[in-house]
Formats: structure tokens, C-alpha cells, sequence
């Protein structure tokens, strides 16, 4: 006899709301590297050396990229709280 645990409705819910943030946080990353390189013409401070890099990008980087790519998360774990 094979035994198969069923996850609850809430496991399933967690898994699928924590599997959405980690895909935003993927695609919202790449979308963001993207901007800044049409914007500044060059790779995001993410992919560079750390001694080649004006410390006000790095800083610049760090401030939008964290407050977008968070904010979708964020967003994206909300929305399904309330639609699952």
C-alpha cells in the first residue's frame, strides 16, 4: 500500500505564493538590469567590478533595485493571499 501525504489548502497556497515571489523577484531583476542599461548605456553595477564602479551608481543600484524588485514581490505575494 502506498502512502501519499496531501498537502492542506494552505501548503498549497504557501507553496504557490512563495514560488510567484521568487519568479517576480527573477523576471522584476532582469526587467530593472535592463532599464538601467538603456539608461546609462552600461551593465548594471550588479555585474561589474567592484573597484571599476562610482560609488554613488552602487549606491543608485542598490536603492532602486531593491525598492522595486521588494515592491513587486510584495504585490505579488498580496494578490494571491487574497485571490487563493
Amino acid at each position: 500500500m502506498s502512502y501519499t501525504k496531501v498537502l492542506t489548502k494552505d501548503q498549497r497556497n504557501e507553496i504557490v505564493i512563495s514560488g510567484a515571489s521568487i519568479i517576480t523577484g527573477i523576471v522584476t531583476k532582469a526587467a530593472v538590469e535592463k532599464g538601467w542599461k538603456l539608461l546609462f548605456k552600461e551593465e548594471s553595477p550588479s555585474k561589474g567590478e567592484a573597484e571599476s564602479i562610482d560609488l554613488k551608481k552602487i549606491l543608485l543600484w542598490t536603492a532602486v533595485s531593491g525598492t522595486i524588485i521588494s515592491s513587486a514581490k510584495l504585490m505579488a505575494t498580496h494578490f494571491l493571499s487574497e485571490k487563493l
